[in-house]
């Protein structure tokens, strides 16, 4: 083993702190990423046109109309948020609107009311999924891979 300079120890830690914070933001990302895509699946369970009456079941997620509200499932870029923390956001995006009817809900403000108010919830059921399931794996393949420095 080589011998341990003081030099050595500054150089190792600011090396340990950016292959941590590689791997953070990464796995940050993955989970986000799969958070997005379950929500959206389950927003592809049942369909029916609109107009006619929905095809839901009450407690699992609300059927499909015309894809405004599964489009608008978005996550933002992860970002620092102090020290060897980042955050990212997994939802709605804002501004966007069905194809019909002559009084428009954002899709931002109906997939909150479906989720909360009527009793067809799909976004917290499907975060729920991907955290006991999916993110375990994406934070074990992250770091797995990742390359932490070694003393030489």
């Amino acid at each position: 083993m080589p011998e341990l300079s003081p030099e050595v120890f500054p150089r190792l830690t600011a090396e340990l702190i950016e292959a941590g914070n590689v791997a953070i933001r990464n796995g940050v990302a993955r989970v986000c990423t799969a958070v997005q895509r379950e929500a959206r699946s389950r927003l592809s369970e049942s369909s029916h046109p609109y107009g006619e009456p929905t095809t839901a079941s009450p407690g699992g997620p609300p059927a499909l109309v015309s894809g405004t509200l599964r489009r608008s499932v978005i996550h933002t870029e992860p970002r620092p948020a102090g020290g060897m923390t980042w955050e990212a956001r997994v939802g709605l995006a804002a501004g966007m609107f069905p194809p019909y009817g002559h009084d428009r809900t954002a899709s931002s403000k109906y997939g909150l009311y479906l989720e909360t108010v009527t009793g067809y919830p799909w976004f917290i059921p499907a975060w729920r999924d991907v955290m006991r399931s999916e993110a375990p794996r994406i934070w074990r393949e992250t770091f797995a891979s990742t390359h932490f420095p070694h003393i030489r």
